[in-house]
C-alpha cells in the first residue's frame, strides 16, 4: 500500500512530515553516485524553502557485495564490463559499478516479450544471417547501459573493495559513456560545455584515484557526492552530511544504544523474538528471499560485515554466535545474548570496534527508520511492501515500532528538458521512435509521451500481424524504403506456384488417399482371418473334426490377405515418391526457399519494432523516474534542466508501518 498525499506540492508535503514528526531526519542512501543518487539535490530547495534545518544525510550503501559474473573472458583481469541481455548476461546484477549513456537504461527486450509477440527467433536469425543464441543477445541488449562486474572467485564489499583494483576499469567506463553522452548533444558548442562538465567528473575520480592508492571504492564515492551536488545546485550546500552504511551501522558497545539498533532488539529478546521471527518469515512468502530458517537455526535478519571476513548472516543461539561468513566464525558464549548490548560486547570483542551490523533488504528499512525518513525516488527500493508487511505484524502482535515514513521524489525529468536550448541527436531506437535523427530540447520535452503512447499502440497492433502477408501490408506502411511490396509480390507469387503444383498433383493425392482407405480395409480383413485362426485351432484341440479344415482354409486365406497387403504398401510408397519428386521440383523448391527466405525477414522486421517499442517505452519512462544524475550538466551547462526538476519536484511519503 502506497499512501499519496492529496497534494503532492513539496512545500506542502514537508511542512505535513514535519509537523507529524518534528524530530525527523532525511536519510538518502544510493550504491553509486554514477547514476541517480545525486538527483535527491532537488529537494534540499524545498527544506530551506519551508524552513527544515535538519538537513540530509548523503551516503554510499557500501556494505553489499560488488556485483560478479562468471563470464571470464576478455577485458581486464579481475572484472569485466557488460551488457544487459535476456541471453548470455540475462542474470547479471550490477549496482556500484553501472553507468549509462543519456538516454541508457537497463531496461530491454525479454524472451517473454517475443513469445508473447509470435515470433520465431529461429526464422529471424536466417534472416540476420546470425545464430539463434546471438540474435537474443543483440534484440535483448540494454541499450546504453554497462554494469561493471567482478570476475573474481572471491566476494568482497564495496567498503573493502580497493580503489587500485577497480578503478581504472571503472573510470574507462565511465569515460566511454560520457564521451558517448557529449556526442550525443549538439550544437558545437553545447558539445564543447558538455565536454567540459563531463571532464570534470571524470578527472575528479581519476585524481583521487592517483593521490589516494589505498582508499577503497566506498571512499572515492563518498568523496565524488558533495561534487555531484554542487554541480547540480551551483553551490554546496551547508545542510548536507556525507556518510556510508558501513559507518551507520558500526556497531560497538558505544554506538549500540543508538535508535538504529532498537529493532534489532526484537530479535534477540526472547519475550518478543518468535513474534519478530514469524512476521519477518511471513513477510517473505511468495518471494524468493529466504527466510530464516534457510540460514540455520538462530539465524535472524541482520549480517555481520567487517574487512577482514567480509559479510555473513548472524545466527544467534544459546552457546554460540555465529557469523556466516564465506569462511564461518564461531563465538562461544559465557551466557546467552538476549539483548543489543550483549551482542556489542560479543562482537567488538571478536572483531573490534569497527564491526558492522545491517539488516537484510527487509528489514534494514526498519532499522534506519527509526531516527531517519528514507528519501527514495518513485522506484526506488523493491523491498518496502514486505517491509511494511513484517511491520504491521510486529506490531498487530502488540509490539510498538514508532518508524519515520518514506519520503518518494517524483521527477518530471524529459518534460524539463523544455527549459534548455541545445539539440539531441537521438540514438537509433527513438530516432525510429521519434521520426528524426535530431530534435531540440524543447520539442523533445513536449513530445516524448505521445511517442510512447504511439509506440505502445503500435507494439499492440504488430503483436496480431501473425500472417506474413498482412504483416508486410503495414510493414509498406511504416517503412517505404525497404521495398515490402516486392516482398510481398515475390511470396504471393511463390505461393501461387506451391498452390498450383498442390492442385495438378491433386489426382495423386486422391489416389494414395484411395489406397491407404484400401489397406486400412485389408488390414481389418486379416485381423478377422487371425482371429477366425486362433477359434479353430482351439475347436481342433477340443476334437472338432471340421475344425482341421477350416484352419486350412483360413491360412490360405490369411496368406492371400497380407499378400494383397504387401501390395498396397508398394503401391504407396511408390506413390508417395511420386508426391515428393513432384514438391521437390525446381520451380517448387525455389518458391518454398523464397517464401521462407522472406518470412524470416518479417519476422525479423516485427522483432526490431518490438525491440524499438521496448527500448522506448520501457526506457523513457525508467529514465524519467530515475535518471542519471551526471546527465543534466552535461546535457544542459546553464542548469535550467535542472532548475526545473526542481520546479515540477513532487513528494509524497510513504509510510513503512500501517497497523497500530
Amino acid at each position: 500500500m502506497v499512501l499519496i498525499a492529496e497534494d503532492t506540492a513539496p512545500a506542502v508535503v514537508l511542512r505535513q512530515l514535519i509537523a507529524q514528526h518534528p524530530d525527523v531526519r532525511f536519510l538518502a542512501l544510493g550504491q553509486t553516485p554514477l547514476w541517480d543518487e545525486p538527483l535527491k539535490a532537488a529537494l534540499i530547495p524545498w527544506l530551506r524553502r519551508v524552513g527544515i534545518a535538519t538537513g540530509i544525510v548523503i551516503g554510499v550503501h557500501d556494505t553489499d557485495y560488488f556485483a560478479k559474473s562468471h563470464i571470464h573472458s576478455g577485458g581486464d583481469p579481475g572484472f569485466r564490463s557488460l551488457p544487459h541481455n535476456d541471453g548470455s548476461t540475462r542474470n547479471l546484477w550490477s549496482a556500484a559499478g553501472e553507468v549509462s549513456q543519456l538516454f541508457g537504461s537497463e531496461t530491454f527486450l525479454t524472451r517473454h516479450d517475443l513469445q508473447s509477440f509470435g515470433v520465431g527467433l529461429k526464422t529471424a536469425s536466417m534472416a540476420a544471417g546470425a545464430a539463434p543464441e546471438v540474435l537474443l543477445d543483440q534484440l535483448t541488449e540494454a541499450w546504453g547501459w554497462r554494469g561493471l562486474v567482478s570476475t573474481r572467485s572471491d566476494d568482497i564489499t564495496v567498503m573493502a573493495l580497493p580503489l587500485s583494483q577497480v578503478g581504472e576499469p571503472l573510470l574507462r567506463q565511465l569515460q566511454d559513456s560520457v564521451e558517448s553522452t557529449v556526442e550525443l548533444v549538439g550544437p558545437e558548442c553545447c558539445r564543447r560545455e558538455g565536454r567540459r562538465a563531463g571532464e570534470a567528473l571524470t578527472n575528479l575520480c581519476t585524481s583521487y584515484c592517483q593521490t589516494h592508492p589505498d582508499a577503497t571504492l566506498s571512499d572515492l564515492f563518498q568523496h565524488i557526492l558533495p561534487s555531484l551536488f554542487r554541480q547540480l545546485l551551483g553551490e554546496l550546500p551547508d545542510n548536507i552530511t556525507v556518510q556510508s552504511t558501513s559507518r551507520l551501522l558500526r556497531f560497538n558497545r558505544q554506538t549500540a544504544a543508538q535508535k538504529r539498533f532498537q529493532f534489532v532488539e526484537l530479535f534477540l529478546n526472547p519475550a518478543t523474538r518468535p513474534i519478530a521471527e514469524q512476521a519477518y518469515n511471513h513477510a517473505l512468502a511468495g518471494s524468493e528471499i529466504y527466510t530464516l530458517d534457510r540460514f540455520g537455526r538462530g539465524a535472524i535478519p541482520f549480517d555481520v560485515v567487517t574487512r577482514l571476513h567480509g559479510r555473513g548472516t548472524l545466527r544467534v543461539t544459546p552457546r554460540v554466535v555465529f557469523v556466516e561468513t564465506r569462511n564461518p566464525v564461531a563465538i562461544a558464549l559465557t551466557e546467552p545474548v538476549t539483548s543489543v548490548a550483549q551482542l556489542a560486547e560479543v562482537l567488538e570483542h571478536r572483531f573490534g570496534p569497527d564491526v558492522v551490523l545491517t539488516g537484510k533488504a527487509v528489514a534494514l528499512i526498519s532499522m534506519l527508520a527509526h531516527e531517519f525518513s528514507f528519501v527514495f525516488s518513485e522506484e526506488g527500493s523493491m523491498y518496502v511492501r514486505r517491509t511494511r508487511a513484517m511491520n504491521d505484524q510486529i506490531v498487530n502482535a502488540g509490539i510498538q515500532l514508532r518508524l519515520m515514513p518514506l519520503l518518494r521524489m517524483r521527477y518530471h525529468t524529459w518534460n524539463s528538458l523544455s527549459e534548455a536550448t541545445c539539440t539531441l541527436r537521438l540514438p537509433g531506437h527513438l530516432a525510429r521512435a521519434f521520426g528524426a535523427d535530431s530534435i531540440v530540447a524543447p520539442e523533445f520535452a513536449a513530445g516524448w509521451r505521445d511517442v510512447v503512447q504511439r509506440q505502445r499502440e503500435l507494439s499492440r497492433q504488430a503483436a496480431e500481424w501473425r500472417k506474413p502477408v498482412v504483416a508486410m501490408e503495414h510493414l509498406a506502411l511504416l517503412q517505404p524504403a525497404e521495398d515490402w511490396d516486392a516482398r510481398r509480390s515475390s511470396w504471393l507469387a511463390s505461393r501461387a506456384i506451391i498452390a498450383a503444383n498442390y492442385r495438378d498433383s491433386l489426382p495423386a493425392r486422391a489416389h494414395i488417399k484411395a489406397l491407404w482407405q484400401l489397406l486400412h480395409e485389408i488390414d481389418g480383413t486379416i485381423s478377422a482371418y487371425q482371429r477366425g485362426r486362433r477359434e479353430a485351432v482351439t475347436a481342433a484341440r477340443h476334437a472338432d473334426p471340421d475344425s482341421g479344415a477350416e484352419v486350412v482354409a483360413l491360412v490360405g486365406d490369411l496368406t492371400a490377405a497380407n499378400a494383397r497387403r504387401a501390395d498396397l504398401c508398394r503401391q504407396i510408397r511408390k506413390a508417395q515418391k511420386g508426391i515428393r519428386c513432384w514438391d521437390r521440383a525446381p520451380a517448387v523448391a525455389a518458391a518454398r526457399a523464397e517464401q521462407k527466405r522472406i518470412e524470416a525477414q518479417v519476422d525479423l522486421a516485427r522483432i526490431q519494432l518490438l525491440q524499438t517499442a521496448m527500448l522506448t517505452i520501457r526506457g523513457m519512462e525508467h529514465t524519467n523516474h530515475r535518471p542519471t544524475a551526471w546527465w543534466f550538466p552535461v546535457v544542459d551547462s546553464s542548469g535550467r534542466w535542472f532548475q526545473e526538476v526542481i520546479r515540477t519536484l513532487e513528494l509524497y511519503t510513504e509510510p513503512v508501518v500501517t497497523a497500530g
